[in-house]
């Protein structure tokens, strides 16, 4: 899984100084900082664990789910999967997308 590369990111902006860069001025404007915890195991399901993360702030949720052939699928709680690969193996999450909902 990786996030949408449309996203904004961080910058960081070196200004140079009178006459040079050494005396110049950086300035930091973060973006989409993650703090990602450790994955916690269903105590129900030895199947499905999930990862609890911090992103600007907010806490969000990512349930992960071991499948029969071996793989790892991620399922995010909160945004959309906004374009997979056709094989399947890669998906792009936008966290700030809107679920879609049924009619």
């Amino acid at each position: 899984m990786r996030i949408d590369p449309k996203v904004s990111r961080s910058k960081i902006i070196w200004t140079r100084g009178s006459g040079d860069w050494e005396h110049g001025q950086v300035e930091f404007e973060p973006r989409w900082l993650f703090r990602i915890y450790a994955g916690q195991v269903d105590p129900a399901d030895p199947s499905h664990f999930t990862i609890a993360y911090e992103r600007e702030a907010a806490r969000g949720t990512i349930d992960g789910y071991l499948r029969e052939d071996d793989r790892v699928e991620f399922v995010p709680r909160t945004g959309a999967i906004v374009d997979r690969d056709p094989h399947g193996r890669e998906i792009v999450w936008d966290p700030d997308v809107a679920p879609a909902t049924r009619p």
